[in-house]
């Protein structure tokens, strides 16, 4: 999913800027968005091998989440507008705590 979501972030599209836009990020930070969400995608994978890196990286994507659910509220969008950043919110705590078990029974 992550890795999706970066390239769909570094392909330029009129309506990816129309949503950022209406959620108020400003376009200097838009860069940000494709390199962080790929590498994320690369700390959940090596999160596999090395489970606190992966308790990490499903850490900073919760609040990454809760961020992104957060600019949805502020500009009063309706719940299915933020939706899919529900539901990767909800998927980053199950990582978190499948990594966290990893780690537990790793070590």
């Amino acid at each position: 999913m992550q890795v999706g979501d970066a390239i769909f972030n570094a392909i330029p599209s009129q309506w990816l800027k129309d949503d950022l836009d209406h959620l108020g990020i400003p376009e200097d930070m838009r860069l940000l968005f494709p390199v962080v969400k790929s590498a994320s995608a690369v700390g959940l994978y090596l999160g596999l091998r090395r489970p606190t890196l992966g308790r990490l990286t499903a850490a900073a994507l919760i609040v990454y989440f809760v961020l992104a659910l957060g600019a949805h509220a502020r500009v009063r969008d309706p719940a299915l507008k933020a939706a899919p950043a529900a539901g990767m919110l909800a998927w980053s705590v199950v990582a978190f705590r499948a990594f966290s078990g990893a780690a537990t029974a790793a070590g």
